[in-house]
């Protein structure tokens, strides 16, 4: 289920609008990179049945409501580097939802690397610091030397969360 959050200072003050399939780990990423997450008092969920209803919902309210952390959907003149990257972000989503779409839930490194725009390289530093959330896939048996390692894989709905970290850090 996509929920639309909404952050209030303990004055009612709008904060930050959001949308997120988990808003308490989306609450939890706000604590460690939101320099406003201590003026949180109250958060209100809404949910919504598709992530396309998510989105056009928390456009809706940024512009309505105008929370007075959100930079996205405000009426302000994005530089080139910022529509370029924003047009990275929303290919590599867009291949992701294609993917799980397609009944691809699980991606190898490979494929994730390649739908982020990144090398395997710097997609398994991320998977090795935590940064985006991995699957170890257990060894297939083989007759070979060694003790065979469990393989890694990636979800799609865990390059999507890293997406959303991304665009919101970009964001805040």
């Amino acid at each position: 289920m996509n929920h639309l959050y909404r952050h209030f200072s303990d004055k009612g003050e709008l904060l930050y609008v959001g949308i997120s399939l988990s808003a308490m780990n989306r609450l939890a990423q706000h604590k460690d990179h939101s320099h406003w997450f201590s003026q949180i008092k109250e958060v209100r969920l809404e949910p919504f049945e598709t992530r396309q209803a998510a989105l056009i919902a928390e456009q809706q309210a940024i512009i309505r409501e105008n929370p007075l952390y959100n930079k996205r959907h405000k009426q302000e003149k994005p530089t080139e580097h910022e529509l370029r990257e924003r047009e990275r972000l929303r290919d590599a989503k867009n291949g992701i939802i294609h993917s799980i779409v397609t009944l691809k839930p699980v991606l190898t490194v490979q494929e994730a690397a390649q739908l982020l725009c990144l090398s395997t390289g710097v997609l398994n530093n991320l998977i090795q610091s935590n940064e985006i959330g991995h699957i170890l896939l257990p060894p297939r048996k083989k007759a070979s030397r060694g003790t065979p390692r469990p393989k890694v894989a990636i979800s799609g709905f865990q390059v999507l969360d890293y997406l959303e970290y991304l665009q919101n850090k970009r964001n805040p």
